[in-house]
Protein backbone atom coordinates (compact mmCIF):
# COMPACT_ATOMS: atom_id res chain seq x y z
CA UNK A 1 0.00 0.00 0.00
CA UNK A 2 1.43 3.07 -1.41
CA UNK A 3 0.18 7.08 -0.11
CA UNK A 4 -3.84 7.01 -0.36
CA UNK A 5 -4.18 4.65 -2.87
CA UNK A 6 -7.83 1.78 -2.15
CA UNK A 7 -5.54 -0.88 -1.84
CA UNK A 8 -4.40 -2.92 0.98
CA UNK A 9 -0.74 -5.20 0.66
CA UNK A 10 -0.19 -6.94 3.22
CA UNK A 11 3.35 -8.05 2.00
CA UNK A 12 4.57 -4.87 2.55
CA UNK A 13 5.18 -5.09 6.10
CA UNK A 14 7.08 -7.24 8.74
CA UNK A 15 5.70 -5.82 11.96
CA UNK A 16 2.25 -6.85 12.85
CA UNK A 17 1.15 -3.82 14.56
CA UNK A 18 2.08 -1.33 11.72
CA UNK A 19 0.08 -3.88 9.63
CA UNK A 20 -2.74 -3.84 11.48
CA UNK A 21 -2.52 0.57 11.68
CA UNK A 22 -2.13 0.06 8.03
CA UNK A 23 -5.13 -1.73 7.71
CA UNK A 24 -7.65 0.66 9.75
CA UNK A 25 -6.43 3.40 8.13
CA UNK A 26 -7.24 1.12 4.94
CA UNK A 27 -10.84 0.23 5.95
CA UNK A 28 -11.23 4.21 7.34
CA UNK A 29 -10.43 5.15 3.73
CA UNK A 30 -12.49 3.19 1.73
CA UNK A 31 -15.47 1.78 3.99
CA UNK A 32 -18.08 3.96 5.26
CA UNK A 33 -18.65 4.06 9.22
CA UNK A 34 -15.65 2.03 9.94
CA UNK A 35 -13.94 1.90 13.25
CA UNK A 36 -11.79 0.18 15.43
CA UNK A 37 -14.66 -0.27 18.34
CA UNK A 38 -17.19 -1.68 15.19
CA UNK A 39 -14.60 -4.36 14.18
CA UNK A 40 -14.06 -5.73 17.61
CA UNK A 41 -17.59 -6.53 17.87
CA UNK A 42 -17.59 -8.01 14.64
CA UNK A 43 -14.80 -10.49 15.86
CA UNK A 44 -16.75 -10.91 19.46
CA UNK A 45 -15.24 -8.65 21.42
CA UNK A 46 -17.15 -6.65 23.61
CA UNK A 47 -14.91 -3.11 23.01
CA UNK A 48 -11.77 -1.64 21.24
CA UNK A 49 -9.44 -2.23 23.96
CA UNK A 50 -7.26 -5.25 22.86
CA UNK A 51 -7.28 -3.99 19.09
CA UNK A 52 -6.01 -0.67 20.53
CA UNK A 53 -3.16 -2.45 22.60
CA UNK A 54 -2.84 -4.42 19.14
CA UNK A 55 -2.19 -1.08 17.14
CA UNK A 56 -0.08 0.06 19.82
CA UNK A 57 1.89 -2.95 20.12
CA UNK A 58 1.25 -3.64 23.88
CA UNK A 59 -0.21 -6.92 23.22
CA UNK A 60 -0.35 -9.56 20.47
CA UNK A 61 -3.64 -11.15 20.15
CA UNK A 62 -4.35 -14.37 20.91
CA UNK A 63 -5.25 -17.70 18.75
CA UNK A 64 -8.32 -17.73 18.84
CA UNK A 65 -9.10 -13.66 18.12
CA UNK A 66 -5.95 -13.55 15.66
CA UNK A 67 -8.19 -16.07 13.74
CA UNK A 68 -11.15 -14.04 13.96
CA UNK A 69 -9.48 -10.74 12.94
CA UNK A 70 -7.69 -12.60 10.27
CA UNK A 71 -11.58 -14.12 8.46
CA UNK A 72 -12.92 -10.77 9.19
CA UNK A 73 -10.39 -8.66 7.02
CA UNK A 74 -11.89 -10.61 4.13
CA UNK A 75 -8.26 -10.73 2.43
CA UNK A 76 -7.10 -13.85 -0.09
CA UNK A 77 -5.72 -17.06 1.24
CA UNK A 78 -2.01 -16.07 1.27
CA UNK A 79 -2.49 -12.68 2.82
CA UNK A 80 -4.52 -14.37 5.70
CA UNK A 81 -1.53 -17.00 5.89
CA UNK A 82 0.83 -14.18 6.02
CA UNK A 83 -0.47 -11.81 9.53
CA UNK A 84 -1.17 -15.49 11.01
CA UNK A 85 2.54 -16.26 9.99
CA UNK A 86 3.43 -12.87 11.14
CA UNK A 87 2.09 -12.85 14.44
CA UNK A 88 3.71 -16.25 15.52
CA UNK A 89 6.64 -14.80 14.41
CA UNK A 90 6.94 -11.87 17.02
CA UNK A 91 4.85 -14.05 19.53
CA UNK A 92 8.30 -16.39 19.11
CA UNK A 93 11.44 -13.35 19.06
CA UNK A 94 9.10 -12.01 22.34
CA UNK A 95 9.41 -15.83 23.86
CA UNK A 96 13.21 -16.55 22.36
CA UNK A 97 12.19 -19.75 21.27
CA UNK A 98 14.07 -19.94 18.70
CA UNK A 99 12.32 -20.67 16.06
CA UNK A 100 12.41 -17.25 14.77
CA UNK A 101 14.32 -18.16 11.57
CA UNK A 102 11.80 -21.13 10.63
CA UNK A 103 8.91 -18.59 10.66
CA UNK A 104 11.18 -15.99 8.51
CA UNK A 105 11.05 -18.68 6.07
CA UNK A 106 7.46 -19.67 6.43
CA UNK A 107 6.50 -15.80 5.49
CA UNK A 108 8.91 -15.78 2.60
CA UNK A 109 7.71 -18.71 1.27
CA UNK A 110 4.11 -17.33 1.55
CA UNK A 111 4.94 -14.00 -0.56
CA UNK A 112 6.68 -16.05 -3.02
CA UNK A 113 3.31 -18.21 -3.42
CA UNK A 114 1.24 -15.15 -3.60
CA UNK A 115 3.03 -13.00 -6.30
CA UNK A 116 4.37 -15.54 -8.73
CA UNK A 117 2.54 -16.08 -12.11
CA UNK A 118 2.20 -19.41 -13.95
CA UNK A 119 3.81 -18.69 -17.15
CA UNK A 120 1.14 -18.74 -19.39
CA UNK A 121 0.71 -20.31 -23.08
CA UNK A 122 1.26 -16.89 -25.45
CA UNK A 123 4.13 -16.78 -23.24
CA UNK A 124 5.63 -19.95 -23.53
CA UNK A 125 5.30 -20.01 -27.06
CA UNK A 126 7.59 -17.12 -27.61
CA UNK A 127 10.01 -17.45 -24.82
CA UNK A 128 13.45 -19.26 -23.30
CA UNK A 129 15.28 -18.42 -20.54
CA UNK A 130 17.05 -15.57 -22.63
CA UNK A 131 13.32 -14.22 -22.54
CA UNK A 132 12.79 -14.41 -19.14
CA UNK A 133 15.91 -12.58 -18.28
CA UNK A 134 14.87 -9.80 -20.66
CA UNK A 135 11.40 -9.64 -18.93
CA UNK A 136 13.60 -9.23 -15.49
CA UNK A 137 16.33 -7.07 -16.75
CA UNK A 138 13.36 -4.70 -17.99
CA UNK A 139 11.73 -4.62 -14.60
CA UNK A 140 14.95 -3.05 -12.76
CA UNK A 141 15.50 0.46 -12.42
CA UNK A 142 17.94 2.28 -14.60
CA UNK A 143 17.33 -0.74 -17.07
CA UNK A 144 18.22 -0.19 -20.75
CA UNK A 145 15.31 -0.13 -22.88
CA UNK A 146 16.41 -0.81 -26.50
CA UNK A 147 18.27 -3.89 -28.09
CA UNK A 148 21.56 -3.00 -27.90
CA UNK A 149 22.04 -2.10 -24.25
CA UNK A 150 19.84 -4.89 -23.09
CA UNK A 151 22.35 -7.14 -25.62
CA UNK A 152 25.05 -5.58 -24.04
CA UNK A 153 24.25 -6.56 -20.56
CA UNK A 154 23.09 -9.91 -20.98
CA UNK A 155 25.81 -12.75 -20.08
CA UNK A 156 23.79 -15.15 -22.05
CA UNK A 157 24.89 -15.04 -25.90
CA UNK A 158 22.58 -12.74 -27.57
CA UNK A 159 22.90 -10.12 -30.49
CA UNK A 160 20.95 -6.89 -30.60
CA UNK A 161 19.50 -8.66 -33.49
CA UNK A 162 17.66 -11.14 -31.32
CA UNK A 163 16.69 -9.00 -28.53
CA UNK A 164 14.76 -7.16 -31.38
CA UNK A 165 12.89 -9.43 -32.28
CA UNK A 166 12.44 -11.33 -28.75
CA UNK A 167 11.11 -7.90 -27.94
CA UNK A 168 8.57 -7.38 -30.95
CA UNK A 169 7.32 -10.78 -30.31
CA UNK A 170 6.92 -10.40 -26.22
CA UNK A 171 4.98 -7.27 -28.04
CA UNK A 172 2.15 -8.92 -30.38
CA UNK A 173 1.80 -11.49 -27.56
CA UNK A 174 0.98 -9.12 -24.94
CA UNK A 175 3.85 -10.35 -22.94
CA UNK A 176 5.89 -6.47 -22.69
CA UNK A 177 3.37 -3.91 -23.50
CA UNK A 178 5.71 -0.12 -25.05
CA UNK A 179 4.60 2.95 -24.02
CA UNK A 180 4.38 6.50 -25.75
CA UNK A 181 7.60 7.06 -25.39
CA UNK A 182 8.66 3.66 -26.82
CA UNK A 183 9.97 2.10 -23.32
CA UNK A 184 8.92 -1.42 -22.62
CA UNK A 185 6.95 -2.45 -19.37
CA UNK A 186 6.10 -5.83 -17.63
CA UNK A 187 2.67 -6.09 -16.83
CA UNK A 188 3.19 -9.04 -15.15
CA UNK A 189 4.67 -10.64 -11.77
CA UNK A 190 7.61 -12.82 -11.93
CA UNK A 191 6.81 -16.24 -13.71
CA UNK A 192 8.18 -19.64 -12.07
CA UNK A 193 8.02 -22.56 -14.60
CA UNK A 194 5.88 -25.47 -13.71
CA UNK A 195 7.18 -28.49 -11.31
CA UNK A 196 6.89 -31.52 -12.98
CA UNK A 197 5.70 -30.79 -15.83
CA UNK A 198 7.55 -32.90 -18.98
CA UNK A 199 6.86 -30.85 -21.58
CA UNK A 200 9.37 -29.74 -24.46
CA UNK A 201 9.50 -26.52 -23.44
CA UNK A 202 10.12 -27.02 -20.21
CA UNK A 203 12.87 -29.32 -20.80
CA UNK A 204 14.73 -26.70 -23.25
CA UNK A 205 14.40 -24.52 -20.47
CA UNK A 206 16.03 -25.94 -17.81
CA UNK A 207 18.65 -26.94 -21.00
CA UNK A 208 19.23 -23.69 -21.22
CA UNK A 209 19.76 -22.79 -17.53
CA UNK A 210 22.16 -25.50 -17.50
CA UNK A 211 24.06 -24.44 -20.24
CA UNK A 212 23.80 -20.88 -18.51
CA UNK A 213 25.05 -22.59 -15.38
CA UNK A 214 28.76 -23.83 -16.72
CA UNK A 215 29.12 -20.96 -18.55
CA UNK A 216 28.84 -18.86 -15.10
CA UNK A 217 31.42 -21.72 -13.48
CA UNK A 218 34.08 -19.96 -15.67
CA UNK A 219 32.87 -16.65 -16.22
CA UNK A 220 31.43 -15.41 -12.54
CA UNK A 221 33.88 -14.40 -9.81
CA UNK A 222 33.20 -16.56 -6.98
CA UNK A 223 32.48 -13.94 -4.45
CA UNK A 224 29.38 -13.11 -7.09
CA UNK A 225 28.16 -17.11 -8.03
CA UNK A 226 27.70 -20.30 -5.60
CA UNK A 227 27.44 -23.63 -6.23
CA UNK A 228 27.06 -26.60 -3.91
CA UNK A 229 26.96 -30.34 -4.59
CA UNK A 230 26.26 -33.27 -3.19
CA UNK A 231 26.35 -37.04 -4.09
CA UNK A 232 24.35 -39.28 -1.26
CA UNK A 233 22.22 -42.65 -1.19
CA UNK A 234 18.70 -41.79 -1.07
CA UNK A 235 15.38 -44.43 -0.49
CA UNK A 236 13.64 -44.49 -3.86
CA UNK A 237 10.56 -43.89 -1.25
CA UNK A 238 11.16 -41.12 -0.02
CA UNK A 239 11.82 -39.04 -3.10
CA UNK A 240 8.80 -37.28 -3.73
CA UNK A 241 9.48 -35.64 -0.05
CA UNK A 242 13.11 -34.32 -1.21
CA UNK A 243 11.43 -32.90 -4.10
CA UNK A 244 8.39 -31.36 -1.64
CA UNK A 245 11.55 -29.87 0.64
CA UNK A 246 13.35 -28.75 -2.14
CA UNK A 247 10.66 -26.75 -3.75
CA UNK A 248 9.79 -25.17 -0.51
CA UNK A 249 12.99 -23.90 -0.35
CA UNK A 250 13.27 -22.28 -3.06
CA UNK A 251 9.96 -20.64 -2.63
CA UNK A 252 11.28 -19.82 0.85
CA UNK A 253 14.98 -18.65 -1.02
CA UNK A 254 12.53 -16.25 -3.40
CA UNK A 255 10.70 -14.55 -0.89
CA UNK A 256 13.40 -13.72 1.04
CA UNK A 257 16.07 -12.83 -1.45
CA UNK A 258 14.03 -11.20 -4.26
CA UNK A 259 14.48 -7.76 -4.38
CA UNK A 260 11.81 -5.03 -3.92
CA UNK A 261 10.20 -3.48 -6.73
CA UNK A 262 12.44 -0.31 -8.35
CA UNK A 263 15.63 -1.95 -5.95
CA UNK A 264 16.91 -4.46 -7.74
CA UNK A 265 20.29 -4.22 -9.57
CA UNK A 266 21.23 -7.55 -11.40
CA UNK A 267 19.17 -10.45 -12.72
CA UNK A 268 20.31 -13.61 -11.09
CA UNK A 269 18.77 -17.77 -11.54
CA UNK A 270 18.81 -19.93 -8.60
CA UNK A 271 18.66 -23.52 -10.13
CA UNK A 272 17.84 -26.68 -8.03
CA UNK A 273 18.54 -30.03 -9.68
CA UNK A 274 18.10 -33.83 -7.77
CA UNK A 275 18.56 -36.86 -9.58
CA UNK A 276 19.74 -40.29 -9.86
CA UNK A 277 23.34 -41.45 -10.70
CA UNK A 278 22.54 -44.88 -10.52
CA UNK A 279 19.91 -47.09 -11.93
CA UNK A 280 17.13 -49.10 -10.10
CA UNK A 281 18.50 -52.50 -8.17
Amino acid sequence: MSGATDSFDVFEFSDAGDLLNAYVEFKRRTTRYFSVTAWAKKVGLQNGGPLVNFMKKRRLPSPALLRKLVESMELDEHSREYITALVSYERARQAKTGTEWMLLRTMAAIKFRARAVPMGDREREVSSLGGVVVKELLALPGAPSDPRGIAERMRLPTSEVEVTALLEKFVAEGVLERAADGAYRVPKARVETETDVSSEWVRKFHRESLAAAASALESVPVDRRHFLSYVLPVERARVPEAKAVLERFAHEFVGEFEAPEGKGDGVYQLNLNCFPLTKPF
